[in-house]
C-alpha cells in the first residue's frame, strides 16, 4: 500500500497496525526527547522568576493570594509545585514541568489530528507544532503558556471526538475549567463547547456533566475567593487595569504592530526572522471563512483558534508570545480540512499538492535555527534580554550560581531582597515579605499604604525607606533592576558591594552606620 492511501487515511491491515503502533511508539519518545532539549537550552524569561518562586512559596506552606502577590489565576504554582515537590526545589525541577507540558502539546497535536485524518497528517501538523518559533520559544519556560494549552487541547480534542459517553463530556468541562484557573482571559472560549453540545441533538443531553466538569474544575478559584475575595480579585483583575498607562491611542497602535509583526507586514519584526505565523493564521483565517463546509472536527478547533487570536489582544500591553496558545489548534484546524481536499483529488492533483507542501516546509523551515539562536543563546531581540551582551546572565546556570552566592552571603535568619525572585529558588533564603514578585513594585504604585498590605505588595518609597533604616541584610539584582532611588538608599544606609556575578550585584549591610554626611 503507498503513501496515497496512507495520506488517505484509508483502512490498515493488521500488520500495517502494528507498525503504526511502532511509528506512535517513536512519536511519543521523540516528542519528549525535542521538548526536554529545548526546556535545557532555553535562556531564562524575566517571568519566569515570580512563577518558580511562587511554587517554591508553595513547598513552604505558603498560598497566593492569601500569603503574597500573585497575579493571575492560581493552578499553575500547584502544578509547578508537584516538581519541586519530586525532584527538589530546583531550576531543573520547574522546567522539568514544562518540558512534559511541552510535551503533551506535541503529543496531543499529533493525536488530535491523527484520530480524525490518519498518522501521516497527524505527523505533518505535529512537524509545524514542533519547529513553529512562537513554540519552542514559549512552551518550555515556566509561565502559563504550556499548561494552559496543554489543558485546553485536553478538552477541544475530546469534544472533537464524535462520543456521546458522559464521562468525555464531564473531561472536557473539567478540562477546560482548569484551563481558565491557569489563565482566566480563556473564558470567552466556553462558547465552543457550550455551541457544539447545544446545536448537536445528539449530544445536547450531554450538557448537564459539561457543566459538572466545569464546577469540579472552578474548585480552586472557589476556594480563594472564600478566603480572601479581595486579595484574589484585585490579583485577576484589578492589577491588570491599572497595569498599563497607555491611552487609547496608544493602545491601539501598540496592538496593530503586534498584528503586523505576526503576519509580517511593516517593518521587521526584531523578536524572530521566521516567516511561519503568516502561513499559520492565514490559513486559519481561510479555514475560518470555509467553515459551513468542513468536517466538525476542523470547525471546533478553527473556531478555538480564531477566538483564541481574538482574545490575545485583550491584555494591556499585547505581547507577540500570548499569541503561542493559538498555534496547535490554528494547524489542527487547518490540516484536517486540508486532508480532506487532498483526498478529493486527483493523482495529479494530489501530487501537486504534495510539491506546494514541500515548497511551504522549505520556507517554514528557513529561518528556524536562526531563531532557536536567538532564544538558547544569544538573546537577539528576546523580550527582557536583548543581545549577547546580557544573554550570559539569563541562562540556568548563571542563575543558580546567583543563588548560591546569595546562600554564602545571607545567613538563614536573614531576609533577602531579590529585585528578581528567581534568584532565591533553591537558595534556602527568604525574599523581604511582600517582594515576592517583582511586579509588586508596579502594582503598589496607584495604592495606598493599607491596600499594599491588603494586596502584599509595597512600593519602591517603603522598601527604600526599609533600607535606609538598615531592615534588610542583603539585597540582590541585576544592574539594570536598581532604580535610582534604590541606589540612592543602599549608598546613603551604608550597604557595600559583597560580590558580583556577571552583570548580577549583591550587596550586605556594612557593620557600621553610614555617618552623617554619608
Amino acid at each position: 500500500m503507498g503513501i496515497r492511501s496512507d495520506i488517505s487515511g484509508s483502512r490498515q491491515s493488521g500488520s500495517e497496525a502494528k507498525e503504526l503502533s511502532i511509528v506512535d511508539g517513536a512519536v511519543f519518545i521523540l516528542c519528549f526527547v525535542y521538548s526536554f532539549w529545548c526546556v535545557g537550552e532555553r535562556l531564562v524569561a524575566r517571568d519566569e522568576g515570580f512563577y518558580t518562586y511562587a511554587a517554591q512559596l508553595l513547598l513552604e506552606g505558603q498560598h497566593p493570594y492569601i500569603d503574597f502577590f500573585y497575579p493571575q489565576m492560581p493552578l499553575l504554582p500547584y502544578v509547578y509545585a508537584l516538581g519541586g515537590l519530586l525532584g527538589g526545589t530546583t531550576w531543573g525541577s520547574y522546567r522539568a514541568v514544562s518540558a512534559l507540558l511541552f510535551g503533551g502539546i506535541l503529543l496531543f497535536s499529533y493525536g488530535g489530528v491523527a484520530v480524525h485524518r490518519g498518522r501521516v497528517w497527524a505527523i505533518v501538523a505535529l512537524f509545524l507544532v514542533s519547529f513553529c518559533h512562537l513554540s519552542f520559544e514559549w512552551f518550555p519556560v515556566v509561565q502559563t503558556y504550556a499548561l494552559s494549552v496543554f489543558l485546553l487541547l485536553v478538552s477541544i480534542t475530546l469534544l472533537s471526538l464524535d462520543s456521546q459517553k458522559r464521562w468525555t463530556a464531564f473531561s472536557v468541562g473539567l478540562f477546560f475549567a482548569l484551563t481558565v484557573q491557569t489563565r482566566l482571559f480563556f473564558a470567552p472560549l466556553i462558547v465552543v463547547p457550550l455551541l457544539t453540545y447545544y446545536f448537536s441533538s445528539e449530544r445536547r443531553k450531554l450538557l448537564p456533566r459539561f457543566f459538572y466538569g466545569l464546577v469540579v474544575g472552578s474548585v480552586p478559584s472557589v476556594i480563594f475567593i472564600g478566603l480572601n475575595p479581595d486579595s484574589y480579585f484585585f490579583s485577576n483583575l484589578g492589577y491588570h487595569l491599572i497595569r498599563s498607562s497607555q491611552t487609547l491611542s496608544e493602545e491601539v497602535e501598540h496592538k496593530w504592530r503586534i498584528f503586523e509583526v505576526l503576519f509580517s507586514l511593516g517593518r521587521p519584526s526584531q523578536k524572530f526572522d521566521s516567516f511561519q505565523t503568516p502561513f499559520i493564521f492565514g490559513g486559519m483565517f481561510v479555514a475560518l471563512f470555509l467553515s459551513f463546509r468542513l468536517q466538525r472536527a476542523a470547525r471546533i478547533f478553527v473556531s478555538v483558534a480564531v477566538l483564541l487570536f481574538l482574545v490575545s489582544f485583550l491584555p494591556n500591553p499585547t505581547y507577540v508570545q500570548y499569541f503561542v496558545s493559538v498555534v496547535p489548534f490554528a494547524i489542527a484546524g487547518v490540516i484536517i480540512p486540508l486532508a480532506s481536499f487532498y483526498r478529493s483529488q486527483t493523482r495529479l492533483g494530489a501530487k501537486l499538492i504534495i510539491a506546494i507542501g514541500i515548497l511551504f516546509g522549505a520556507i517554514y523551515l528557513k529561518d528556524v535555527p536562526g531563531d532557536m539562536e536567538r532564544y538558547f543563546k544569544t538573546g537577539q531581540g528576546v523580550i527582557g534580554i536583548g543581545g549577547p551582551s546580557r544573554a550570559v546572565d539569563w541562562n540556568i546556570p548563571r542563575v543558580v550560581e546567583v543563588g548560591k552566592s546569595v546562600e554564602r552571603l545571607c545567613r538563614v535568619n536573614e531576609e533577602v531582597l531579590a529585585l528578581w525572585p528567581g534568584y532565591l529558588i533553591g537558595a534556602h533564603r527568604r525574599a523581604v515579605p511582600k517582594t515576592e514578585n517583582h511586579f509588586g513594585f508596579r502594582a503598589a504604585e496607584q495604592l495606598s499604604d493599607e491596600e499594599q498590605d491588603l494586596f502584599h505588595v509595597i512600593s519602591v518609597d517603603r522598601v527604600s525607606m526599609m533600607i535606609k533604616n538598615r531592615k534588610i541584610a542583603c539585597v540582590v539584582g541585576h544592574k539594570s533592576a536598581f532604580r535610582p532611588q534604590l541606589r540612592e538608599a543602599l549608598a546613603k544606609a551604608g550597604y557595600a558591594k559583597a560580590k558580583n556575578v556577571g552583570g548580577v550585584y549583591l550587596y550586605r549591610v556594612s557593620p557600621k552606620a553610614p555617618s552623617e554626611n554619608s
